[in-house]
């Protein structure tokens, strides 16, 4: 055929005569082609089909509409949509369902026949790039999002974190925070998977709504009952604030009591990579689980360890004695862990849950050679309430020695193997031991003895304002301090 003959077709084609109007059209097909192959956004996509569809028809105006359910809305609209021309409309249909309309407007008067198939040929097309589109938006929801709570999974929250640590952010430091929930199989065992489920929803919504306070944070499950949230230009104080903010909404989840382990650091400590920020939040969660439950441990020089956060004081008032229940099997969650080398460490990871648990001021675990009396606490942590944010500060303490000949009730402990409670408001509590609160600054201990391994062993809660009341959690502690014994000879 010559090239005569085939152009002859090629205005048949389109019913013209002019061989340059048919060149431009022809271009606006090939370039929506082009634009539906690489389709990936719908919004992006149709601003640039409503441009190149306005140029073919000489139009004043083209806007791509969206309809359904909800009132139609403009998605992309190029020109005037206002002139003396008479509309032409086509609807665009994406897989056999009616999914928006295309509008063009002639200057003035009405389109052509040809213009007016046109439209129709050029809304397939559309349909074709919006199918592609939300193909495009499937897979990448299957790509990058957690298909249980709907958050971003751990790959989208890689290549954040990746992408945020590779920008020249100047002095603008980006922070990570990681949790998970604390006693999370246990929870599974014993309610089964599907509450499980929902809490892992729960908490992802409690997260959600908390990011959204914050601009540029993002949520993911990184897998399992883990998630973190990555904050751009917040600092370390910003990071706590987040646990903080999303506990308490975790807090006040019905018919469960949730609580999470947190670790947060940040950039401005050093961190350059995503496994440096990684490793350094890491780090701070295991010193928080340590702690107890539903502790913050922020990483960094400067950072307080193993920030308490208060829990819903007014659930566990409400229920007292079925939110006490948890603590043995916590305790026993915990010794189970395998991160116990000695009794001292069983002793402390007792110690930490319950502190944990009744928001205490502090605890500590003491030993002494049986023979000499003296004791000296080997590990614990006493906080410090600060009066203008109302949050704990705490320390690691140890080396603090005292003879337990002075301490009546406490000698009396060790040697019948039992506990003590002693208040600074009572009244009818041990004047020794009424004196050392007073030192302190706290209003109540609550403490267990016992001899074992040649060596004398006292664990000790502290109470100050802010504590639950746990005068009624001494046979609850006792019981844990003698399953860490027997865990220790086994």
């Amino acid at each position: 055929m010559s090239v005569a003959h085939r152009r002859a077709g090629h205005y048949r084609l389109f019913g013209v005569s002019g061989m340059s109007d048919d060149l431009e059209v022809a271009g606006a097909f090939v370039r929506l082609a082009t634009v539906t192959v690489a389709a990936q956004g719908v919004e992006a996509v149709l601003g640039v089909a409503a441009a190149e569809i306005r140029s073919a028809l000489g139009a004043v105006g083209v806007s791509v509409t969206r309809g359904g359910p909800d009132p139609e809305y403009t998605v992309a609209q190029v020109g005037e949509m206002s002139s003396a021309g008479e509309e032409r409309t086509a609807r665009i249909r994406v897989e056999e369902r009616d999914w928006g309309t295309l509008t063009a407007i002639p200057e003035t008067g009405a389109f052509a026949a040809r213009e007016a198939r046109l439209i129709d040929a050029f809304a397939g097309i559309l349909g074709a790039a919006v199918a592609r589109a939300e193909l495009h938006a499937q897979l990448s929801r299957l790509a990058y999002e957690d298909p249980l709570t709907g958050l971003a999974n751990r790959r989208a929250l890689d290549e954040r974190l990746e992408a945020a640590l590779d920008a020249d952010r100047g002095d603008r430091p980006v922070s990570l925070v990681v949790a998970d929930v604390d006693a999370f199989k246990e929870l599974n065992d014993r309610h089964g998977h599907d509450e499980g489920d929902r809490v892992l929803r729960a908490v992802a919504g409690a997260l959600a709504a908390t990011a959204a306070e914050l601009p540029e944070t993002v949520v993911a499950r990184s897998g399992g009952d883990e998630f973190c949230a990555v904050l751009l230009d917040r600092p370390l104080r910003d990071a706590e604030a987040f646990c903080r903010s999303a506990s308490h909404r975790i807090g006040e989840l019905d018919g469960a009591h949730v609580t999470l382990a947190w670790g947060a650091a940040s950039s401005a400590d050093g961190a350059r990579r995503p496994g440096e920020l990684f490793r350094a939040a890491d780090a701070a969660q295991y010193a928080a689980k340590r702690a107890g439950r539903g502790r913050i441990c922020l990483s960094g020089p400067e950072a307080p360890a193993q920030l308490p956060v208060r829990p819903a004081r007014r659930r566990l008032r409400d229920a007292a004695n079925a939110e006490r229940a948890w603590l043995i099997p916590a305790a026993f969650e915990a010794l189970d862990s395998g991160t116990c080398a000695n009794l001292l460490d069983r002793l402390a990871t007792v110690a930490a849950v319950f502190a944990g648990a009744l928001d205490a001021a502090g605890w500590e675990v003491s030993s002494a050679p049986a023979e000499t009396g003296v004791l000296t606490c080997a590990r614990g942590e006493l906080t410090v309430l600060e009066p203008e944010s109302g949050r704990r500060m705490t320390r690691v303490h140890m080396g603090d020695e005292w003879n337990l000949a002075d301490y009546p009730a406490t000698l009396r402990a060790v040697e019948k193997g039992t506990g003590y409670f002693a208040s600074r408001v009572t009244g009818n509590s041990d004047p020794d031991e009424v004196r050392v609160l007073e030192a302190i600054g706290y209003d109540a201990v609550l403490g267990a003895g016992l001899r074992r391994e040649g060596c004398t062993w006292v664990v000790e809660i502290f109470a100050d304002a802010r504590t639950l009341p746990f005068e009624d959690v001494l046979p609850h502690l006792r019981a844990a301090v003698a399953a860490a014994t027997a865990y220790a000879a086994s």
